[in-house]
């Protein structure tokens, strides 16, 4: 059986074909008698084929992501799926923000207050749950959410509201969350640690926090790490910059479509979200965390890097904060300075990573970037710096 399925993650769209779908004991039949699918089965067969998926160890990309206990459906997170596929359906569009603004936190919320920590995978397309999640778990974003020990529960939706022969795409919505607050789960029990046994899990560790201080549950963080003897460097994601420094570091630690609810911590270069406590601070950071760099972080250290684009560019400004928050230290050019401009030219020319127009003169894209004599240019990710000099 072919079909076709369109994957997203926040930022950008990854798009899959499929020409065989693997076999599995769950499947959702037609309706008796109609070609039209039992939707709500589609989205309740999703979880069977979760936990298969979660019961053994997989690479997702580059990254090994180890057996996970069974995730359970609930109610809430369905319900909060169905808000957003009839949305993408009504209105016409696909992606993680609603027509109203809303993030898919956000939507988790108007449900329920009972989950924090929520993940969110869309798919447009593929006439069946096998189909969805074959191909979900093809892409490293959506296959990370899926693997991720962290989840105990998942709630779906699948939607086509003209669905009929030779018409048959379906608006896939699946969302995953930890523990409910106050609840039991999926996740094992986060130890409970007296003040002398904390102050020595952090000691010598620069905390930093990024929070909401409007949350009622981000100052009581701040000051139960204070007492256990480390004072956090803390900023306030409301003011912009901070905002933008949140969203540059889950990009860097790859947490896709994730978004913290009240605070994102780095420790020790790596960083978790959420915790409500020391205790599981501690606890995420051994159990539950993300590196912050990718493997091979060591070459940014030992490399300068030179970056060259306009004042303007924002682009160019992201990779120069995004290699400041690694601890590399880039040297920035701006192309309205002549010097610059020709110092720039000199480089890409002699790596020829330059195209030439109707009309034969060069060009580039923004920003252009050198580290230990690898030029690159237009997107660039501390990934691909990495991988040049490798």
């Amino acid at each position: 059986m072919a079909s076709s399925i369109r994957c997203f993650v926040v930022i950008f769209a990854l798009c899959f074909s499929l020409h065989a779908v693997t076999n599995s004991q769950v499947s959702a039949q037609p309706l008796a008698g109609d070609d039209t699918p039992d939707f709500d089965a589609y989205a309740r067969a999703l979880t069977a084929l979760f936990n298969e998926a979660r019961a053994e160890g997989r690479m997702c990309g580059e990254e090994y992501m180890p057996a996970a206990p069974p995730v359970s459906w609930d109610e809430d997170l369905a319900r909060a799926a169905r808000v957003h596929s009839e949305d993408m359906s009504k209105n016409g569009f696909r992606g993680h923000e609603g027509s109203d603004g809303s993030s898919p936190s956000d939507r988790i919320r108007r449900v329920t207050d009972r989950f924090f920590g929520a993940a969110e995978i869309l798919a447009y397309g593929g006439r069946s749950p096998e189909a969805a999640v074959f191909l979900w778990l093809r892409s490293p974003g959506h296959c990370r959410i899926i693997m991720g020990g962290q989840y105990a529960f998942v709630g779906a939706h699948a939607l086509h509201p003209e669905y009929r022969p030779g018409n048959q795409w379906i608006y896939w919505t699946a969302k995953f969350a930890r523990n409910p607050v106050g609840g039991t789960g999926a996740i094992r029990t986060i130890p409970e640690l007296d003040r002398f046994e904390q102050m020595q899990r952090l000691r010598g560790k620069r905390v930093t926090v990024y929070a909401n201080y409007d949350d009622p549950r981000t100052q009581p963080l701040l000051n139960d790490i204070f007492a256990a003897g480390n004072g956090p460097y803390a900023y306030n994601w409301n003011e912009s910059g901070y905002r933008q420094e949140t969203d540059l570091l889950l990009e860097m630690a790859e947490y896709g479509n994730i978004r913290p609810n009240f605070a994102l911590v780095k420790m020790d270069k790596r960083i978790m979200l959420d915790p409500q406590n020391v205790n599981e601070l501690i606890y995420r950071f051994e159990h539950d965390s993300r590196q912050m760099l990718p493997d091979g972080h060591q070459i940014l250290s030992q490399n300068r890097v030179f970056i060259w684009g306009p004042r303007a560019c924002e682009s160019c400004a992201r990779l120069e904060q995004m290699l400041r928050l690694s601890g590399n230290r880039p040297v920035r050019y701006y192309t309205e300075d002549a010097r610059s401009l020709e110092f720039m030219w000199s480089k890409v020319t002699a790596a020829g990573a330059y195209t030439v127009d109707a009309n034969g003169e060069k060009m580039v894209a923004f920003p252009v970037a050198e580290i230990a004599g690898h030029v690159l240019t237009g997107d660039i990710t501390l990934r691909a710096l990495i991988e040049a000099v490798r």
